[in-house]
């Protein structure tokens, strides 16, 4: 029995670990990484029940640490922000005290009508839980795996500003060589074979008179 629990315990254990890099503490369902405090249990179990202890509760920092409550019902992850839930699920008037857990409080997981339902199962309050996807479950946290940071290395508004500004330039300074090439590299153009080129024709009249008078000498 003791294996089965610790087999459903661990369900989904090496995507915390692996793919959000979080640290599990101990043998604890607490999973840690820089600012963020995940509280995690795993559902397994045909009553889709887990319980949270008192002991783990009181490791949260509320005023340092974004706390999440990520629930591994499953296949499935569900997310919830740890305040809230504490704040609407979880008294003093409705908690168990036994000797191997200590202070906790105990949960039923039900699906009604499209949305995940959590009810204290003393209390009898009722607490409605996101379903999320491993990718958004990413966003969340703030995960990004290296290899998406790597092509995505444009990721602020300065930067994309900046690469538009760039590319205008450039379009300008291609026109620019463009129209110089058409100008310096325009092909002459001939009347005939035996005519000058149009670029040694006279300017003005004055010039032309003074052309056919030295030809007359």
């Amino acid at each position: 029995m003791a294996g089965d629990y610790s087999a459903a315990r661990n369900v989904k254990r090496d995507i915390l670990i692996n793919e959000l890099d979080l640290k599990q503490v101990s043998n604890t369902t607490i999973f840690l990484e820089g600012k963020y405090f995940v509280l995690s249990p795993s559902v397994q179990n045909s009553y889709n029940w887990f319980d949270l202890r008192l002991v783990n509760l009181k490791q949260f920092d509320r005023k340092n640490q974004k706390g999440y409550l990520l629930i591994r019902f499953f296949d499935k992850f569900l997310l919830a922000d740890l305040r809230a839930f504490i704040r609407s699920m979880v008294s003093k008037d409705n908690n168990v005290k036994t000797k191997v857990s200590g202070v906790h409080w105990k949960f039923n997981i039900r699906h009604v009508n499209g949305q995940y339902i959590i009810i204290n199962q003393r209390g009898k309050m009722q607490f409605i839980i996101e379903e999320v996807t491993q990718d958004e479950l990413k966003q969340k946290l703030g995960r990004v795996s290296k290899k998406t940071i790597s092509a995505q290395k444009v990721t602020t508004i300065k930067d994309v500003d900046r690469i538009q500004n760039e590319e205008v330039r450039l379009t300008d300074l291609r026109e620019k060589i463009t129209l110089l090439n058409e100008r310096t590299m325009k092909p002459h153009v001939y009347q005939n074979p035996n005519a000058r080129h149009e670029s040694m024709k006279p300017a003005n009249g004055l010039v032309h008179w003074f052309l056919t008078l030295f030809r007359r000498r």
